[in-house]
């Protein structure tokens, strides 16, 4: 990987890893419900015990397995991709890994996020097809809170890595020019 300048060797952390695990996991689980409730539509539709038609009206469904495909697909191409170098925060050799897997974590946190996001509107879409009653996605509601507590805590961990790696560089000058002097 590259940033800027700098080249390094990709670390993934273990709250990388786990975190995208439970997002494949979540991915997987809306695939299956949405399927489970086209399935669920179809056989109202075959028995027609209800007083609705509901043969098309399972296909708008599909948008949010789509979307959470592409979420998940973005996501993993916006962590894979060369990362610019910033340019409000000092990144060196020393602290080039740790900024690429802060900025990871947070890419992969916002992604698990967003699925239960998509995931509560597709259940809310489909009960609303299903019962014509609307109940409003209060999961949504926490996850666009969290995923707005990660970007403010990513931004702080960057800033401290950043002020962090300044005082380096600073004491280094210092050093020299003791030595120097």
């Amino acid at each position: 990987m590259k940033i800027g300048v700098y080249k390094f060797r990709r670390r993934y952390s273990a709250a990388q890893v786990i975190v995208d695990i439970v997002s494949a996991g979540a991915l997987i689980l809306q695939v299956l419900v949405i399927t489970a409730h086209i399935e669920w539509i179809a056989h109202f539709d075959r028995v027609n015990r209800t007083d609705k038609v509901l043969h098309n009206e399972w296909y708008p469904l599909l948008i949010w397995a789509v979307l959470a495909v592409l979420v998940f697909g973005f996501s993993f191409f916006l962590i894979l991709k060369r990362k610019k170098e910033p340019k409000r925060y000092n990144i060196s050799k020393n602290n080039v890994v740790k900024y690429c897997n802060i900025i990871d974590t947070c890419i992969s946190c916002v992604r698990l996020m967003i699925l239960i996001i998509l995931f509560d509107i597709s259940s809310t879409h489909s009960y609303l097809i299903l019962f014509e009653e609307f109940q409003f996605p209060s999961i949504s509601l926490v996850s666009v809170l969290i995923i707005i507590a990660v970007l403010v805590l990513t931004k702080f961990r960057l800033e401290a890595i950043s002020d962090v790696e300044q005082e380096r560089q600073e004491r280094e000058e210092k050093k020299k020019t003791i030595i120097e002097d």
